[in-house]
């Protein structure tokens, strides 16, 4: 978290009155990426904008099994598999009724 607040979103670097002091350039080009991506999307008409959503939509699965088969190749993945899949206790469930509660908060 502080790496992200701090770097990322650039916090580090606030002066005293709260306002920021510099320029982060990665999140300067993201923003403008995402305005050009818009351009398109809605200058050039519906098939540009296929094209557009064709490769928005896509790379995203794409990218989910590629970052699915790294992991299933990292030293300890059955581990990680067994603590988030294969742990199952819904007696917290029914034993704890406040966890419904602060589930939706």
């Amino acid at each position: 978290v502080d790496y992200f607040i701090g770097t990322i979103i650039g916090a580090e670097t606030l002066g005293d009155d709260g306002r920021p002091t510099r320029i982060v350039w990665a999140n300067v080009g993201c923003c403008a990426l995402v305005w050009i991506l818009c351009f398109f999307g809605t200058a050039f008409g519906v098939e540009v904008t296929g094209k557009i959503t064709y490769f928005t939509m896509g790379l995203p699965i794409v990218l989910l099994f590629v970052f699915l088969g790294r992991g299933l190749t990292l030293e300890g993945h059955e581990e990680g598999i067994h603590e988030y899949i294969g742990v199952w206790d819904m007696s917290v469930l029914t034993d704890k009724p406040d966890v419904w509660s602060t589930a939706v908060t």
